[in-house]
């Protein structure tokens, strides 16, 4: 399976690559630090603070399943998708 990392920018949304219906959505475990330089030398931010990652499984037709991960990008220490 192919892992194709999506690098955003500065903007604060979530481009995913396919088109389909959401079948499960939930909170990934372990741990996820930052190795953003800018946070890392901040001496406003911690680095180890834990960022949160989220799974949608989502169901197209053209690829079957796909297994979305988001991962918030630097000095984001949570997402929330509603």
């Amino acid at each position: 399976t192919p892992l194709v990392p999506l690098i955003t920018g500065p903007d604060h949304g979530f481009h995913v690559p396919v088109s389909g219906v959401i079948e499960k959505f939930g909170d990934v475990s372990g741990s996820l630090y930052t190795v953003n330089p800018i946070a890392i030398n901040s001496k406003y931010c911690n680095e180890f603070t834990e960022n949160n990652r989220t799974l949608a499984i989502i169901s197209t037709s053209e690829f079957g399943k796909v297994h979305f991960t988001q991962n918030p990008l630097s000095l984001h220490a949570a997402l929330e998708v509603g």
